[in-house]
Protein backbone atom coordinates (compact mmCIF):
# COMPACT_ATOMS: atom_id res chain seq x y z
CA UNK A 1 0.00 0.00 0.00
CA UNK A 2 1.24 3.49 -0.89
CA UNK A 3 1.39 5.69 2.26
CA UNK A 4 2.34 8.99 0.62
CA UNK A 5 3.51 10.64 -2.52
CA UNK A 6 6.72 12.69 -2.56
CA UNK A 7 7.31 15.08 -5.43
CA UNK A 8 10.89 16.13 -6.05
CA UNK A 9 11.70 19.34 -7.90
CA UNK A 10 15.04 19.21 -9.65
CA UNK A 11 17.70 21.25 -7.81
CA UNK A 12 18.60 23.12 -10.98
CA UNK A 13 15.08 24.56 -11.22
CA UNK A 14 15.20 25.78 -7.59
CA UNK A 15 18.59 27.41 -8.11
CA UNK A 16 17.44 29.08 -11.31
CA UNK A 17 14.30 30.49 -9.67
CA UNK A 18 16.29 31.76 -6.68
CA UNK A 19 18.84 33.42 -8.91
CA UNK A 20 16.12 35.11 -10.93
CA UNK A 21 14.52 36.43 -7.73
CA UNK A 22 17.80 37.81 -6.40
CA UNK A 23 18.59 39.53 -9.66
CA UNK A 24 15.14 41.14 -9.75
CA UNK A 25 15.32 42.37 -6.17
CA UNK A 26 18.83 43.74 -6.58
CA UNK A 27 17.73 45.57 -9.71
CA UNK A 28 14.96 47.30 -7.80
CA UNK A 29 17.21 48.19 -4.86
CA UNK A 30 20.25 49.25 -6.90
CA UNK A 31 21.15 52.94 -6.85
CA UNK A 32 22.26 54.57 -10.07
CA UNK A 33 24.59 57.52 -10.57
CA UNK A 34 24.85 60.09 -13.30
CA UNK A 35 26.85 63.28 -13.80
CA UNK A 36 24.83 66.24 -14.99
CA UNK A 37 26.78 69.45 -15.40
CA UNK A 38 29.27 69.59 -12.54
CA UNK A 39 27.15 67.53 -10.15
CA UNK A 40 27.04 63.82 -9.48
CA UNK A 41 23.51 62.58 -8.83
CA UNK A 42 22.67 59.35 -7.02
CA UNK A 43 19.12 58.14 -7.52
CA UNK A 44 16.91 55.11 -7.00
CA UNK A 45 14.61 53.91 -9.75
CA UNK A 46 11.18 52.34 -9.69
CA UNK A 47 10.05 51.40 -13.19
CA UNK A 48 10.40 54.70 -15.07
CA UNK A 49 10.52 57.00 -11.99
CA UNK A 50 13.60 58.28 -10.18
CA UNK A 51 14.05 59.46 -6.58
CA UNK A 52 17.11 61.66 -6.00
CA UNK A 53 19.03 60.30 -3.02
CA UNK A 54 22.24 62.31 -2.92
CA UNK A 55 23.92 65.12 -4.81
CA UNK A 56 27.64 65.95 -4.64
CA UNK A 57 30.06 67.95 -6.71
CA UNK A 58 31.56 65.94 -9.55
CA UNK A 59 34.89 67.76 -9.01
CA UNK A 60 35.01 67.18 -5.23
CA UNK A 61 34.20 70.82 -4.61
CA UNK A 62 31.23 72.56 -3.03
CA UNK A 63 27.80 72.94 -4.60
CA UNK A 64 27.31 76.66 -5.06
CA UNK A 65 24.81 79.22 -6.30
CA UNK A 66 21.81 77.95 -8.24
CA UNK A 67 21.24 74.20 -8.46
CA UNK A 68 18.88 72.95 -11.14
CA UNK A 69 17.40 69.49 -10.56
CA UNK A 70 17.13 67.50 -13.83
CA UNK A 71 13.67 66.44 -14.97
CA UNK A 72 15.01 63.01 -15.95
CA UNK A 73 18.05 60.73 -16.03
CA UNK A 74 19.48 58.27 -18.53
CA UNK A 75 18.30 60.14 -21.59
CA UNK A 76 14.73 60.48 -20.34
CA UNK A 77 14.34 56.85 -19.27
CA UNK A 78 13.77 57.79 -15.62
CA UNK A 79 11.54 60.74 -14.72
CA UNK A 80 12.48 62.56 -11.50
CA UNK A 81 9.39 62.43 -9.26
CA UNK A 82 10.89 62.98 -5.83
CA UNK A 83 13.77 64.29 -3.75
CA UNK A 84 14.79 61.83 -1.05
CA UNK A 85 15.89 61.91 2.57
CA UNK A 86 18.75 64.41 3.12
CA UNK A 87 19.40 64.64 -0.62
CA UNK A 88 20.84 68.17 -0.28
CA UNK A 89 21.22 68.35 3.53
CA UNK A 90 23.90 70.73 4.84
CA UNK A 91 24.95 71.78 1.35
CA UNK A 92 26.05 75.09 2.77
CA UNK A 93 26.71 77.01 -0.43
CA UNK A 94 23.44 76.46 -2.29
CA UNK A 95 21.54 79.73 -2.73
CA UNK A 96 18.63 78.68 -4.92
CA UNK A 97 17.13 75.41 -6.13
CA UNK A 98 15.13 75.08 -9.35
CA UNK A 99 12.84 72.07 -9.36
CA UNK A 100 11.31 70.45 -12.46
CA UNK A 101 7.55 70.19 -12.84
CA UNK A 102 7.81 66.41 -12.49
CA UNK A 103 8.66 66.50 -8.75
CA UNK A 104 5.79 65.34 -6.51
CA UNK A 105 7.41 65.13 -3.07
CA UNK A 106 10.21 66.72 -1.05
CA UNK A 107 11.80 64.16 1.27
CA UNK A 108 12.51 64.27 4.98
CA UNK A 109 15.38 66.66 5.85
CA UNK A 110 15.98 67.12 2.12
CA UNK A 111 17.44 70.64 2.42
CA UNK A 112 18.02 70.68 6.17
CA UNK A 113 20.77 73.06 7.23
CA UNK A 114 21.23 74.73 3.82
CA UNK A 115 21.89 78.04 5.52
CA UNK A 116 22.53 80.08 2.36
CA UNK A 117 19.45 78.86 0.53
CA UNK A 118 17.33 81.99 -0.04
CA UNK A 119 14.49 81.03 -2.40
CA UNK A 120 12.38 77.98 -3.21
CA UNK A 121 9.49 77.69 -5.63
CA UNK A 122 7.63 74.39 -5.59
CA UNK A 123 6.43 72.95 -8.90
CA UNK A 124 2.74 72.35 -9.45
CA UNK A 125 2.91 68.56 -8.95
CA UNK A 126 4.23 68.63 -5.37
CA UNK A 127 1.72 67.17 -2.91
CA UNK A 128 3.89 66.53 0.17
CA UNK A 129 6.73 68.29 1.95
CA UNK A 130 8.04 65.75 4.44
CA UNK A 131 9.27 66.41 7.99
CA UNK A 132 12.14 68.88 8.47
CA UNK A 133 12.61 69.30 4.71
CA UNK A 134 13.83 72.91 5.09
CA UNK A 135 14.57 72.94 8.81
CA UNK A 136 17.44 75.22 9.74
CA UNK A 137 17.56 77.05 6.40
CA UNK A 138 18.27 80.29 8.23
CA UNK A 139 18.70 82.39 5.07
CA UNK A 140 15.46 81.27 3.42
CA UNK A 141 13.48 84.43 2.60
CA UNK A 142 11.10 83.37 -0.17
CA UNK A 143 8.97 80.21 -0.35
CA UNK A 144 6.30 79.76 -3.00
CA UNK A 145 3.92 76.93 -2.18
CA UNK A 146 2.00 75.46 -5.09
CA UNK A 147 -1.71 74.94 -5.56
CA UNK A 148 -2.05 71.19 -5.25
CA UNK A 149 0.11 70.94 -2.13
CA UNK A 150 -1.70 68.81 0.48
CA UNK A 151 0.71 68.14 3.37
CA UNK A 152 3.33 70.25 5.13
CA UNK A 153 5.13 67.95 7.55
CA UNK A 154 6.41 68.54 11.05
CA UNK A 155 9.35 70.94 11.56
CA UNK A 156 9.41 71.68 7.82
CA UNK A 157 10.39 75.34 8.15
CA UNK A 158 11.53 75.28 11.78
CA UNK A 159 14.36 77.70 12.40
CA UNK A 160 14.01 79.48 9.05
CA UNK A 161 14.86 82.77 10.70
CA UNK A 162 14.50 84.94 7.58
CA UNK A 163 11.07 83.73 6.45
CA UNK A 164 8.72 86.68 7.03
CA UNK A 165 5.81 85.72 4.80
CA UNK A 166 4.14 82.67 3.32
CA UNK A 167 0.91 82.10 1.40
CA UNK A 168 -0.86 78.80 1.99
CA UNK A 169 -2.59 77.38 -1.09
CA UNK A 170 -6.25 76.46 -0.86
CA UNK A 171 -5.39 72.77 -1.24
CA UNK A 172 -3.38 72.35 1.98
CA UNK A 173 -5.09 69.95 4.41
CA UNK A 174 -2.41 69.30 7.01
CA UNK A 175 0.31 71.37 8.69
CA UNK A 176 2.51 69.32 11.03
CA UNK A 177 3.79 70.00 14.51
CA UNK A 178 6.47 72.69 14.97
CA UNK A 179 6.24 73.39 11.24
CA UNK A 180 7.02 77.12 11.56
CA UNK A 181 8.52 77.38 15.05
CA UNK A 182 11.03 80.20 15.27
CA UNK A 183 10.21 81.86 11.96
CA UNK A 184 9.62 85.65 11.79
CA UNK A 185 6.28 85.31 9.99
CA UNK A 186 4.22 88.48 10.35
CA UNK A 187 0.83 87.07 9.36
CA UNK A 188 -0.80 83.65 9.12
CA UNK A 189 -3.92 83.07 7.04
CA UNK A 190 -5.03 79.44 7.20
CA UNK A 191 -7.43 78.57 4.37
CA UNK A 192 -10.66 76.61 4.86
CA UNK A 193 -8.95 73.53 3.43
CA UNK A 194 -6.75 73.02 6.53
CA UNK A 195 -8.25 70.17 8.54
CA UNK A 196 -5.35 69.33 10.82
CA UNK A 197 -2.85 71.59 12.57
CA UNK A 198 0.00 70.11 14.60
CA UNK A 199 1.04 70.99 18.14
CA UNK A 200 3.14 74.16 18.39
CA UNK A 201 2.88 74.71 14.64
CA UNK A 202 3.49 78.46 14.98
CA UNK A 203 4.75 78.66 18.57
CA UNK A 204 7.40 81.25 19.32
CA UNK A 205 6.86 83.28 16.14
CA UNK A 206 7.89 86.54 17.76
CA UNK A 207 7.03 88.77 14.79
CA UNK A 208 3.55 87.35 14.20
CA UNK A 209 0.87 90.06 14.47
CA UNK A 210 -2.29 88.69 12.83
CA UNK A 211 -3.83 85.25 12.55
CA UNK A 212 -6.86 84.25 10.50
CA UNK A 213 -8.18 80.71 10.91
CA UNK A 214 -10.40 79.09 8.29
CA UNK A 215 -13.50 77.05 8.95
CA UNK A 216 -11.98 73.61 8.31
CA UNK A 217 -10.30 72.98 11.66
CA UNK A 218 -12.04 71.05 14.45
CA UNK A 219 -9.51 71.97 17.13
CA UNK A 220 -6.74 74.47 17.64
CA UNK A 221 -4.08 72.22 19.18
CA UNK A 222 -1.65 72.38 22.08
CA UNK A 223 0.47 75.56 22.04
CA UNK A 224 -0.36 76.25 18.40
CA UNK A 225 0.44 79.98 18.76
CA UNK A 226 2.00 80.04 22.23
CA UNK A 227 4.50 82.77 23.05
CA UNK A 228 3.85 84.80 19.91
CA UNK A 229 4.70 87.95 21.80
CA UNK A 230 3.55 90.44 19.15
CA UNK A 231 0.30 88.74 18.20
CA UNK A 232 -2.47 91.35 18.34
CA UNK A 233 -5.41 89.99 16.37
CA UNK A 234 -6.98 86.54 15.95
CA UNK A 235 -9.94 85.96 13.65
CA UNK A 236 -11.70 82.60 13.62
CA UNK A 237 -14.27 81.92 10.91
CA UNK A 238 -17.57 80.28 11.75
CA UNK A 239 -17.21 76.62 10.90
CA UNK A 240 -16.40 73.36 12.64
CA UNK A 241 -14.04 74.52 15.39
CA UNK A 242 -14.95 72.62 18.55
CA UNK A 243 -12.08 73.40 20.93
CA UNK A 244 -9.27 75.80 21.76
CA UNK A 245 -6.39 73.58 22.87
CA UNK A 246 -4.24 73.64 25.97
CA UNK A 247 -1.82 76.59 26.09
CA UNK A 248 -2.92 77.49 22.56
CA UNK A 249 -2.34 81.25 22.89
CA UNK A 250 -0.40 81.18 26.15
CA UNK A 251 1.93 84.12 26.62
CA UNK A 252 0.58 86.17 23.69
CA UNK A 253 1.01 89.34 25.70
CA UNK A 254 -0.20 91.81 23.07
CA UNK A 255 -3.33 89.94 22.06
CA UNK A 256 -6.19 92.34 22.82
CA UNK A 257 -9.39 90.75 21.56
CA UNK A 258 -10.85 87.27 21.06
CA UNK A 259 -14.26 86.39 19.67
CA UNK A 260 -15.17 82.71 19.66
CA UNK A 261 -17.34 81.27 16.87
CA UNK A 262 -20.65 79.53 17.73
CA UNK A 263 -19.23 76.03 17.28
CA UNK A 264 -16.71 76.15 20.15
CA UNK A 265 -17.63 73.95 23.11
CA UNK A 266 -14.36 73.75 25.04
CA UNK A 267 -11.59 76.11 26.05
CA UNK A 268 -8.85 73.84 27.37
CA UNK A 269 -6.47 74.51 30.26
CA UNK A 270 -4.31 77.64 30.02
CA UNK A 271 -5.53 78.44 26.51
CA UNK A 272 -5.10 82.20 27.08
CA UNK A 273 -2.92 82.08 30.18
CA UNK A 274 -0.64 85.10 30.44
CA UNK A 275 -2.30 87.14 27.69
CA UNK A 276 -1.64 90.30 29.67
CA UNK A 277 -3.09 92.69 27.08
CA UNK A 278 -6.37 90.82 26.54
CA UNK A 279 -9.19 93.34 27.08
CA UNK A 280 -12.14 91.83 25.27
CA UNK A 281 -13.33 88.20 25.21
CA UNK A 282 -16.61 87.20 23.59
CA UNK A 283 -17.69 83.75 24.72
CA UNK A 284 -20.20 82.04 22.45
CA UNK A 285 -23.56 80.52 23.26
CA UNK A 286 -22.82 76.81 23.02
CA UNK A 287 -19.63 76.98 25.07
CA UNK A 288 -19.71 74.22 27.71
CA UNK A 289 -16.33 74.09 29.44
CA UNK A 290 -13.71 76.66 30.45
CA UNK A 291 -10.57 74.84 31.57
CA UNK A 292 -8.24 75.45 34.45
CA UNK A 293 -6.02 78.56 34.20
CA UNK A 294 -7.76 79.42 30.92
CA UNK A 295 -7.52 83.19 31.46
CA UNK A 296 -5.06 83.27 34.34
CA UNK A 297 -2.89 86.35 34.34
CA UNK A 298 -5.00 88.24 31.80
CA UNK A 299 -4.43 91.45 33.69
CA UNK A 300 -6.38 93.71 31.32
CA UNK A 301 -9.58 91.63 31.29
CA UNK A 302 -12.16 93.73 33.16
CA UNK A 303 -15.39 92.13 32.00
CA UNK A 304 -16.72 88.86 30.68
CA UNK A 305 -20.20 87.52 29.99
CA UNK A 306 -20.73 83.83 30.59
CA UNK A 307 -23.18 82.23 28.15
CA UNK A 308 -26.14 80.27 29.49
CA UNK A 309 -24.59 77.03 28.19
CA UNK A 310 -21.44 76.96 30.35
CA UNK A 311 -21.41 74.01 32.73
CA UNK A 312 -17.84 73.98 34.01
CA UNK A 313 -15.25 76.57 34.99
CA UNK A 314 -11.91 75.05 35.97
CA UNK A 315 -9.50 75.82 38.81
CA UNK A 316 -7.63 79.14 38.69
CA UNK A 317 -9.48 79.99 35.48
CA UNK A 318 -9.56 83.75 36.13
CA UNK A 319 -6.85 84.22 38.76
CA UNK A 320 -5.12 87.56 38.36
CA UNK A 321 -7.67 89.14 36.03
CA UNK A 322 -9.18 92.58 36.67
CA UNK A 323 -12.81 91.46 36.40
CA UNK A 324 -15.16 93.89 38.12
CA UNK A 325 -18.24 91.64 38.22
CA UNK A 326 -18.97 87.93 37.96
CA UNK A 327 -22.44 86.64 37.07
CA UNK A 328 -22.50 82.84 36.94
CA UNK A 329 -25.52 81.50 35.06
CA UNK A 330 -27.74 78.68 36.32
CA UNK A 331 -26.04 76.32 33.85
CA UNK A 332 -22.78 76.25 35.82
CA UNK A 333 -22.62 72.93 37.68
CA UNK A 334 -18.94 72.84 38.57
CA UNK A 335 -16.59 75.57 39.72
CA UNK A 336 -12.90 74.82 40.28
CA UNK A 337 -10.78 75.72 43.28
CA UNK A 338 -9.54 79.33 43.29
CA UNK A 339 -11.39 80.02 40.04
CA UNK A 340 -11.59 83.77 40.79
CA UNK A 341 -9.07 84.06 43.62
CA UNK A 342 -7.02 87.24 43.78
CA UNK A 343 -9.29 89.27 41.48
CA UNK A 344 -8.62 92.57 43.25
CA UNK A 345 -10.99 94.63 41.10
CA UNK A 346 -13.96 92.32 41.63
CA UNK A 347 -16.85 94.10 43.40
CA UNK A 348 -19.99 92.01 42.84
CA UNK A 349 -20.65 88.28 42.49
CA UNK A 350 -23.91 86.64 41.49
CA UNK A 351 -24.13 82.86 41.59
CA UNK A 352 -26.81 80.88 39.76
CA UNK A 353 -28.79 77.95 41.08
CA UNK A 354 -26.79 75.17 39.41
CA UNK A 355 -23.88 74.79 41.84
CA UNK A 356 -23.93 72.31 44.71
CA UNK A 357 -20.81 73.72 46.38
CA UNK A 358 -18.69 76.83 46.26
CA UNK A 359 -15.18 75.32 46.37
CA UNK A 360 -11.91 75.99 48.16
CA UNK A 361 -10.77 79.62 47.86
CA UNK A 362 -13.10 80.26 44.92
CA UNK A 363 -13.12 84.03 45.61
CA UNK A 364 -10.35 84.32 48.21
CA UNK A 365 -8.35 87.54 48.44
CA UNK A 366 -10.70 89.55 46.24
CA UNK A 367 -9.87 92.71 48.14
CA UNK A 368 -12.62 94.93 46.69
CA UNK A 369 -15.46 92.42 46.73
CA UNK A 370 -18.48 94.02 48.43
CA UNK A 371 -21.53 91.98 47.55
CA UNK A 372 -22.32 88.29 46.97
CA UNK A 373 -25.74 86.97 45.94
CA UNK A 374 -26.51 83.27 45.65
CA UNK A 375 -29.78 82.16 44.07
CA UNK A 376 -31.89 79.52 45.74
CA UNK A 377 -31.26 76.18 44.10
CA UNK A 378 -28.97 73.25 44.77
CA UNK A 379 -26.21 74.93 46.78
CA UNK A 380 -25.40 72.88 49.87
CA UNK A 381 -22.07 74.19 51.08
CA UNK A 382 -19.54 77.00 50.98
CA UNK A 383 -16.06 75.54 51.09
CA UNK A 384 -12.89 76.21 53.01
CA UNK A 385 -11.47 79.73 52.64
CA UNK A 386 -13.99 80.42 49.88
CA UNK A 387 -14.17 84.18 50.53
CA UNK A 388 -11.18 84.45 52.82
CA UNK A 389 -9.65 87.92 53.17
CA UNK A 390 -12.32 89.64 51.11
CA UNK A 391 -11.86 92.62 53.39
CA UNK A 392 -14.62 94.80 51.93
CA UNK A 393 -17.26 92.10 51.76
CA UNK A 394 -20.12 93.39 53.91
CA UNK A 395 -23.18 91.63 52.53
CA UNK A 396 -23.83 88.03 51.50
CA UNK A 397 -27.26 86.74 50.51
CA UNK A 398 -27.45 82.97 50.93
CA UNK A 399 -30.20 80.35 50.92
CA UNK A 400 -30.95 79.41 54.55
CA UNK A 401 -29.98 75.73 54.29
CA UNK A 402 -26.39 76.28 53.13
CA UNK A 403 -23.60 74.85 55.29
CA UNK A 404 -20.69 77.24 55.73
CA UNK A 405 -17.15 76.12 56.46
CA UNK A 406 -15.74 77.87 59.50
CA UNK A 407 -12.98 79.52 57.44
CA UNK A 408 -15.18 80.43 54.48
CA UNK A 409 -15.46 84.10 55.45
CA UNK A 410 -12.34 84.45 57.57
CA UNK A 411 -11.05 88.00 57.44
CA UNK A 412 -14.33 89.38 56.08
CA UNK A 413 -16.53 92.03 57.83
CA UNK A 414 -19.59 90.20 56.52
CA UNK A 415 -23.23 90.02 57.54
CA UNK A 416 -25.51 87.31 56.24
CA UNK A 417 -28.92 87.87 54.71
CA UNK A 418 -31.48 85.74 52.95
CA UNK A 419 -32.29 86.19 49.26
Amino acid sequence: MIKGLITRTPACFICAALATSLVASSAVAMDKTEVVGNLKWTYAVDENSAMVKKVVSAQNGQMQGVVEVPASFNGGAYIVTGLGHQAFAHAGFIQEVKLPETVQSIGQECFRGCKRLTAVKLPSAVQTIHDSAFSGCSGLRSVTLNEGLVTIGGNVFRGCGSLKAIVFPTTVKEIGQHAFVGTPLEAVDLPDSVKELGNEAFAGCGSLETVSIGKGLVELPFRAFANCGNLKSVTIKDGHLDAIGQDCFRGCKRLTEVKLPPSVQTIHDSAFNGCAGLRSVTLNEGLVSIGGNAFRGCGSLKAIVFPATVKEIGPHAFVGTTLEAVDLPDSVKELGNEAFAGCDSLETVSIGNGLVELPFRAFANCGNLKSVTVKEGHLEAIGQDCFRECKRLTEVKLPPSVKIDKSAFRGCPVTRGNP
